[in-house]
């Protein structure tokens, strides 16, 4: 990283920040509410970099269908360096019921893929020919409508944890 490619990058502000991503490990899925008792469906992504990274061409993917990551005309679409972000079904009221996340993006339909499937699904993160594929089951996994949300242990651990939900935090 201490090269930074010109072509995939550019400089806001003081911050530099990646357009693009270069190595798998660039944003993590840690935290899925699938079948929430009452809100909206979300999940939470983690930036482990060391530098922000740019959201904009994004998608999120779920068996069915794809979706561009999205935010507000006055907001910049960006994860800071080594923080989580939300992206929500429904942004407005995910800030509701959070209201101390800082981060909240939505998508460009206001359904994350077609609808998070609350029996299991698989979420793919992708730029470009960068995917990243997450999948759950809710006979295995759990969470299924019981208010809680499924956590990983680690950013880069394999399995789900049935748990209180805690977006925004890692």
């Amino acid at each position: 990283d201490g090269i930074r490619d010109v072509e995939r990058s550019r400089w806001l502000g003081d911050v530099y920040k990646r357009q693009a991503p270069v190595k798998s490990d660039t944003l993590y899925l840690t935290e899925i509410m699938y079948a929430p008792t009452s809100g909206t469906e979300w999940i939470e992504l983690y930036n482990p970099r060391d530098t922000a990274m740019l959201l904009s061409g994004w998608k999120l993917s779920d068996l069915e269908e794809d979706d561009l990551i999205t935010g507000t005309a006055t907001e910049q679409l960006s994860i800071p360096a080594r923080t989580a972000a939300v992206i929500a079904s429904n942004p407005t009221i995910f800030a509701s019921d959070y209201p101390s996340v800082s981060y909240v993006f939505g998508v460009e339909d206001s359904a994350l893929g077609n609808g998070l499937g609350d029996t299991g699904d698989s979420l793919t993160l992708s730029y470009g020919g960068l995917s990243y594929t997450k999948s759950w089951e809710a006979t295995t996994d759990g969470a299924n409508g019981d208010g809680n949300s499924l956590t990983r242990d680690c950013s880069t651990c394999d399995g789900w944890t049935a748990t209180t939900a805690t977006p925004g935090t890692v």
